[in-house]
């Protein structure tokens, strides 16, 4: 009995034994390429390279979005920048024009022979298509010799364009002036004001009107 017994442990640790070097033999060992992360087929692993060219491109597709954006945003503020005005900015053109006259002697050679009008049809006749124009201020001085090369025209319109349209008009009264003394003349723009000056040779005109020194 106890023979049969030992050989049935026996016959047990050998079937154990059998099964344990069966599984073992199933693992093969790992090669030095499995080691390294590679596959045992020789394949190489493919990494994913940022191409430069691809990172300038984005990038300059960026900066060209960017640029968009910022050109959009200068747009709508320089219509913004156009606004209108209801009232007066409190500017006495009268007052400018009568001390432009006033310093001539001081800065010029002689004070000009200059008179305020309020005539509109004189107006006209030399500043067509200004009548048209819905304006806050007009003020105009010119010479009692119709064609002497001395006037002065200040106006402060409802917005900046409209002083942009009023300055065409000046340039055109200047382009019509006859003589050697339009020359002279200057036109002037601050926001919403515009002006046009023509005074005889040796007279003193400001870099800015609307700013005196």
């Amino acid at each position: 009995m106890k023979k049969k017994l030992i050989a049935l442990l026996l016959s047990a640790l050998m079937c154990t034994a059998l099964f344990t070097a069966c599984t073992g033999q199933s693992k093969a060992p790992l090669t030095e390429e499995e080691e390294a992360g590679q596959p045992a087929d020789g394949t190489e692993t493919e990494e994913t390279e940022t191409d430069p060219e691809d990172t300038e491109e984005n990038a300059d597709k960026s900066g060209n979005e960017n640029a968009e954006e910022e050109a959009e945003e200068y747009e709508e503020g320089t219509s913004q920048e156009d606004e209108y005005y209801e009232v007066s900015t409190g500017l006495d053109l009268d007052y400018l024009a009568q001390i432009l006259i006033e310093i001539q002697p001081e800065k010029g050679n002689e004070k000009p022979d200059l008179a305020k009008t309020e005539d509109q049809e004189l107006i006209g006749k030399y500043y067509p298509d200004l009548s048209d124009m819905n304006l806050l201020q007009q003020v105009c001085y010119m010479s009692p010799e119709e064609g002497s090369p001395c006037e002065i025209m200040l106006v402060e319109c409802r917005s900046n364009s409209d002083a942009s349209r009023a300055m065409e008009i000046f340039q055109k009264r200047i382009n019509k002036g006859k003589g050697d003394g339009w020359k002279n003349a200057k036109t002037f723009s601050m926001n919403n004001l515009a002006a046009m000056v023509c005074l005889p040779e040796g007279s003193y005109i400001p870099e800015n009107l609307f700013i005196l020194d």
